[in-house]
């Protein structure tokens, strides 16, 4: 026994040196090392220290206790502790089935475990407390994230784009919600605070709840001095939108909702009549456009009407109705968006809108239109 003391002080002495140095600082070493680090720490190789003829000083029960309490934290896999010690699936499996105090004294797995644990022991590395570390690591990453809040492009205007689908948030959100100290019920109060609205967790739990890629809205309808937002509304697409975002090419064969730029209403067909209005959960269709083509003209056709945006037969004034079949063309517009090109005889005018908020063709100028696909 002398003769191994002799052989690991050395080791010893360096451990017992680190570990009084880490003492010393306190909470600084706990904000220093993550807990992956302290568990590759633990689970690494200390095979320089040596346990031959150390007394077992532990029951059986107790070194199955310790090995079950190391698997069951995911400090260690399985298969990675059996190759640590030098044992087989079988001999580990069969050793961990037993109960009784003395049950498995005669199987080797008690004695290189034990030898394993005693090595960490002399090394002065004690077991993490992995629950305890996630609590206390999760704590510091919400007041880190509350001190330095992350900024998103556009974020000032409520103009971010989001490309994950509502299965993806909500694998996000219950990751999330994983974490003890976090509720659903906070996290929708949190949710609503930073856009300003009332508390209310019945739509977070409902888009939680839903399966299919189309989710409820997380987030209703915002205040007037928020105009630009439109968080997170289903819309009938298979992609979130928060509006102001979404900006993608109009092509044959695709579905879009229709934006003015400057007020973000959609063009909208109720009634039989086309204007622009702010969106809601009710107007889905209404504000919906099947972009298609003939003859190298775009169409855009409402899926409920049948019917198609063009300029009426019967108006005098140029206005933009519901017609049998339109034509236009989209120029991109260097600053974002497109200008809408409604063919009329021989010649292009301008889509504009009017004080009136509906859609006039013009010579002059024209409205800059934002296509978000649905």
């Amino acid at each position: 026994m002398a003769a191994i003391r002799a052989a690991n002080a050395p080791v010893i002495v360096q451990a017992r040196q680190a570990h009084k140095a880490a003492a010393s600082s306190g909470r600084k070493r706990k904000a220093e090392t993550s807990l992956e680090e302290d568990i590759a720490a633990y689970k690494q190789s200390l095979d320089h220290i040596k346990t031959n003829g150390m007394m077992l000083d532990k029951e059986y029960r107790q070194v199955r206790n310790i090995i079950n309490k190391l698997l069951d934290n995911g400090i260690i896999k399985k298969g990675e502790f059996r190759d640590a010690t030098g044992n087989s699936y079988g001999a580990l499996n069969s050793f961990l089935k037993k109960i009784g105090t003395t049950d498995g004294y005669t199987s080797d797995v008690c004695q290189d475990s034990w030898d394993w644990f005693k090595q960490r022991e002399v090394a002065g590395l004690k077991m993490p407390d992995v629950k305890k570390r996630q609590k206390i690591e999760a704590a510091a990453t919400q007041n880190t994230a509350a001190a330095a809040p992350h900024h998103l492009p556009g974020e000032e205007i409520g103009d971010v784009k989001v490309y994950d689908t509502c299965d993806e948030i909500r694998r996000k959100l219950n990751e999330h919600l994983k974490t003890p100290s976090r509720t659903q019920a906070q996290f929708c109060r949190d949710l609503y605070a930073q856009l300003r609205m009332a508390k209310t967790t019945a739509s977070g739990r409902s888009f939680l709840l839903t399966s299919a890629p189309r989710g409820t809205a997380l987030v209703t309808p915002p205040p007037p001095s928020m105009p630009h937002i439109r968080a997170i509304k289903e819309l009938g697409s298979d992609y979130l939108m928060v509006f102001g975002g979404m900006n993608t090419v109009p092509w044959p064969g695709k579905s879009y909702i229709i934006r003015h730029k400057d007020s973000d209403r959609a063009i909208t067909l109720v009634d039989g009549k086309v204007h622009l209005a702010h969106l809601t959960s009710e107007c889905n269709c209404a504000a919906r456009w099947i972009c298609n083509e003939r003859d190298g003209w775009l169409g855009f056709r409402n899926p409920v009407s049948g019917t198609y945006l063009g300029i009426g037969t019967s108006s005098s004034k140029g206005t933009i109705e519901a017609v049998d079949q339109g034509g236009f063309c989209a120029r991109k517009n260097p600053d974002g968006g497109y200008i809408l090109l409604v063919k009329q005889r021989d010649s292009l005018l301008k889509v504009d809108v009017n004080p009136a908020a509906t859609l006039v063709a013009s010579e002059r100028r024209g409205a800059v239109w934002v296509f978000s696909k649905v």
